[in-house]
């Protein structure tokens, strides 16, 4: 009956390849731990390489749904947050016209005209919105100013 040897003995007993194989392996997990990969290239991963294209591929699909929700929603929620401006100027130009305050001032109109000349101001700023590049009012062609300018719309554009 042959006794193995334990401890310092076992070294000897182990074939140089198999320590190189060993330490080879411990740096390869070494690298995944540090890296978070399994392996350096899609060649290494054998056969899962094609599982792991299509996880990359549905994660970068859920990744591009989940900003165009997120965008969405910002524009949703300054859409309504401009909604309820809007309203808020209604009420306000609705009340500014009951006063009878209809005295002409030094430019020759009245209280009520200027408040009424500076709300319509107002909502085509809330009209002409633009968010990251793109109108918030103008539908489908998102790229096209939904409203012309105060200037354009009372003096024109000029051409006659």
């Amino acid at each position: 009956m042959t006794i193995s040897s334990y401890g310092s003995g076992a070294y000897r007993a182990a074939t140089p390849n198999r320590l190189v194989s060993t330490r080879a392996d411990l740096t390869d997990l070494e690298r995944q731990l540090a890296t978070q990969q399994r392996a350096e290239s899609y060649g290494d991963l054998g056969t899962d390489r094609l599982t792991s294209l299509d996880l990359n591929a549905k994660i970068s699909t859920l990744d591009s749904w989940l900003e165009g929700i997120t965008r969405g929603n910002v524009n949703l929620q300054l859409s309504s947050k401009a909604v309820e401006n809007y309203a808020k100027l209604t009420t306000e130009t609705v009340n500014d016209t009951r006063s009878n305050t209809y005295i002409p001032s030094s430019t020759g109109r009245s209280a009520p005209q200027v408040l009424a000349e500076e709300k319509f101001k107002q909502t085509l700023d809330l009209l002409n919105t633009q968010v990251n590049g793109r109108y918030l009012f103008s539908g489908k062609t998102s790229d096209v100013q939904p409203t012309l300018g105060y200037t354009e719309i009372i003096e024109g554009d000029g051409a006659g």
